[in-house]
């Protein structure tokens, strides 16, 4: 665990290219919901932190907001993603096995708006999240479980998954980052421990095979944790923690499925 937090930072950039490449999805009859501020949103896995900074920021430059402390619950958060159409920032706390939600324009020592945590959710070091606009869902990989599990985005509490990828058929090995593709509804998943990257459908559920799987010596993968998604070009973007690099692939769609 220790080589997948000294690549933190470079795992928190690949956050943020993933909400530009991707962006969110939503019903264009649905209410007006509060979206994000525009900016850069930085997990701090030191010390358990949230900051906050204009998109614009350059050098030695303070944080607009910085959320920490008691009240938010962080015992070892270090990873996060942002709901750009609700507004909310998405975070995974590694050691308590939890996923907390907070305000993008949460400041101070702030508690979160919900929290998923405990024995139901089957959540085991969870590794990486997205989150799903269009159907609001929260997906999280389990690097301790080997699996994928999929919540409502409003889920709180000790509340189970409503579909988790997981069994020998599935592939994942140490699963880490994960981005979901909404034009064919896939989950895309960097396994660190065997160096692979595995596609799923994004209603899959129980020990299923994954749909692609890009593996081997050609493709350079080595520790692959952080993942992104490039959509105007095709593209998966993965940083390597082993051997600090990055690859890009070709993100190829044989069949678009969708979910509706």
């Amino acid at each position: 665990m220790l080589a997948k937090r000294t690549f933190l930072s470079f795992l928190v950039v690949l956050t943020f290219a993933l909400i530009s490449f991707t962006g969110c999805t939503s019903d264009n009859d649905a209410p007006p919901s509060p979206s994000a501020p525009a900016g850069i949103y930085v997990a701090n896995g030191g010390n358990s932190t949230i900051t906050a900074y204009d998109l614009s920021a350059s050098g030695d430059t303070a944080p607009v907001r910085t959320i920490g402390g008691a009240n938010t619950g962080f015992v070892d958060m270090w990873l996060l993603t942002v709901d750009q159409t609700n507004g909310e920032i998405i975070t995974l706390d590694y050691n308590a096995h939890s996923v907390s939600v907070f305000n993008t324009t949460d400041d101070g020592n702030v508690a979160p708006q919900r929290t998923i945590a405990g024995a139901s959710t089957g959540l085991n070091y969870p590794g990486g999240v997205a989150v799903d606009t269009a159907n609001n869902e929260i997906i999280v990989t389990n690097d301790g479980g080997d699996s994928v599990a999929v919540f409502n985005r409003t889920d709180d509490g000790n509340i189970a998954p409503q579909r988790t990828i997981s069994g020998a058929s599935t592939g994942l090995d140490g699963p880490g980052g994960v981005v979901l593709d909404t034009t064919y509804d896939e989950i895309i998943v960097a396994n660190s421990n065997i160096d692979s990257i595995t596609v799923y459908n994004g209603t899959d559920d129980g020990n299923v095979a994954p749909k692609r799987t890009i593996s081997g010596a050609l493709t350079g993968l080595n520790g692959p944790w952080a993942i992104a998604l490039d959509t105007t070009n095709g593209e998966i973007i993965v940083a390597n923690n082993d051997n600090d690099s990055v690859t890009v692939y070709r993100a190829l769609q044989t069949t678009a499925t969708y979910r509706r």
